[in-house]
């Protein structure tokens, strides 16, 4: 379990904050585990041993593939509708994995190392437990209004 640095004041325009589900993007207590790590149920449990998860699916906000690539030891996880985790299995990660392999990324994530990364849009948009994925990334695309000032 993790206790992340304050949160700034957030910027109460953008639509975002109105939505229930964002109160996870700054909780007072994250769970993250090593990359390798398989057990996500029982790591979420000890850190949370009052939460109902049983509907919910323990999913890694960023793809393990790619935190491998980009050196990183540790994944947040988080409970998510199974919809949401099969939804962003496919090509979302597809796309994000082939990407980082490209010689360009791979210079750039060495020039510009860090040791763990919070969260893209596609892992904010899964993070608010909204599905993903889609051939042409259309439910990503239709959440960025979630940050534009109102």
């Amino acid at each position: 379990m993790v206790t992340p640095y304050p949160c700034t004041v957030l910027n109460s325009k953008l639509p975002l904050w109105k939505v229930k589900e964002s109160s996870i993007l700054h909780c007072n207590k994250q769970v993250w585990v090593q990359v390798d790590y398989r057990n996500y149920r029982a790591a979420y449990i000890k850190a949370y041993p009052e939460e109902n998860i049983k509907k919910y699916f323990l999913d890694h906000i960023l793809n393990r593939r790619v935190a491998r690539l980009k050196g990183y030891n540790y994944l947040r996880i988080i409970p998510v509708f199974s919809g949401v985790n099969t939804s962003s299995g496919g090509v979302t990660e597809k796309y994000g994995f082939d990407y980082h392999s490209t010689e360009r990324m791979i210079k750039l994530n060495e020039e510009n190392r860090a040791f763990i990364e919070y969260a893209d849009i596609t892992g904010i948009v899964k993070m608010l437990n909204r599905k993903t994925g889609g051939k042409f990334q259309d439910l990503i695309r239709d959440s960025l209004g979630l940050f534009e000032k109102a």
